[in-house]
């Protein structure tokens, strides 16, 4: 959108306000569809916490009836959750070694850029050089 000046015409004025309200537009459908994805997210939390705690549920009655029925010790039993479930822990990161740059292409110009110098923008991910146009 060009600036204005002090001798803008009138027609610079209207164009400049017109582009300034299709761009106010994108951003306002940008939003709405941002503001879906959040709730589809929500939504997947919800069910995902229900399932989790459907598991937890069956595994503690597999596991109760198999203490009962004499299948399994107790002891065995815990040792052996608490083994699988240590194993399952992220292991801690190696110092000096550098985490990978995650890396993603710019929407303007095409070029694979470090993503965190990206610029989000209507038209998409946008490097730091070509934002600087906008």
């Amino acid at each position: 959108m060009p600036k204005l000046g002090w001798f803008s015409t009138e027609w610079s004025e209207r164009s400049a306000i017109n582009d300034a309200h299709e761009t106010l537009e994108y951003m306002a459908e940008a939003d709405m569809g941002i503001a879906e994805q959040i709730g589809k997210l929500f939504e997947l939390d919800r069910k995902q916490g229900q399932q989790i705690a459907e598991l937890k549920a069956m595994l503690l009655a597999v596991s109760g009836l198999l203490v009962e029925t004499g299948v399994v010790a107790e002891e065995k039993l815990v040792e052996k959750i608490t083994s699988t479930l240590d194993e399952l822990k992220p292991k801690p990161e190696k110092k000096g070694e550098p985490k990978p740059v995650r890396m993603t292409r710019c929407a303007s110009c095409g070029k694979d850029v470090p993503a965190n110098s990206t610029n989000y923008t209507e038209t998409g991910e946008v490097c730091d050089a070509c934002f600087s146009g906008y």
